[in-house]
């Protein structure tokens, strides 16, 4: 029921006790008057699992940290020694996250706090906001960055089936400028202050693909040039065609 091993400085001093609980190791301290309790500990190894917790009893993988304040991990290095964490799949090295401490440290191109991700050779760094069932933003080995789509074909390659590929905004209160390929028709418009993108309504620069014809004002353009307004051309400040 209680510690097996407990190490004293002294009265007015908490002890650090050593527990074996039901096949757990703990390393604790204990209260002044030397009550020990595993309700926060220091170090806890699990028998059953090896999973070795920090900070608390009940660690769920094979190394758990837990603090109520931050950071729960600090790494740090002197000199030019880069702070790093690597990655590794069978003893192979697949990636690393480090902090440079030097030009062209972790990263060539890279200077001295420059945070730094990469990986060991030909491999592809993918990012996920939806537990890992999507990759919404993935670069290639190729150094091609694909934004909605794992296979991007140049170096930046946007990809959406429903909204615009790229917006352009000035900011809260002001309509976007949308880029859109929309079926293989590319369409330059406003959206909604809001920044709800459509090509259903007037578009101010429309290509349509299959024909190449061009719209203004018009996202049909049934013309190599179709211009749809009330006056459709003006030159200089008076003229007008109609």
């Amino acid at each position: 029921t209680a510690s097996q091993l407990a190490l004293s400085s002294g009265a007015g001093f908490a002890q650090w006790a050593f527990r074996n609980a039901g096949g757990n190791l703990y390393f604790a301290t204990t209260t002044v008057a030397g009550t020990a309790t595993t309700s926060l500990s220091a170090l806890t190894i699990i028998g059953s699992s090896g999973n070795i917790g920090i900070g608390t009893t009940s660690p769920s993988y094979p190394l758990t940290l837990s603090s109520a304040t931050q950071p729960n991990f600090w790494i740090d290095t002197t000199g030019t020694n880069a702070p790093q964490i690597n990655f590794a799949l069978s003893s192979v090295e697949k990636g690393r996250i480090g902090v440079a401490a030097q030009t062209n440290g972790v990263i060539n191109g890279s200077v001295a706090g420059d945070l730094s991700f990469r990986t060991a050779s030909n491999q592809n760094i993918l990012f996920s906001t939806d537990a890992g069932t999507t990759a919404n933003m993935y670069l290639s080995s190729n150094g091609n960055l694909g934004i909605g789509t794992t296979t991007p074909t140049w170096l930046l390659n946007p990809t959406s089936a429903t909204a615009s590929q790229l917006a352009l905004s000035a900011g809260a209160g002001v309509a976007q400028w949308a880029f859109r390929n929309a079926g293989g028709n590319l369409y330059f418009a406003t959206t909604t202050v809001a920044g709800t993108a459509t090509s259903s309504g007037p578009s101010a620069f429309s290509i349509i693909g299959s024909s190449g014809n061009v719209g203004i004002g018009t996202s049909s353009p049934n013309s190599t040039l179709t211009l749809a307004s009330s006056s459709v051309l003006q030159i200089g400040n008076t003229s007008a065609l109609h």
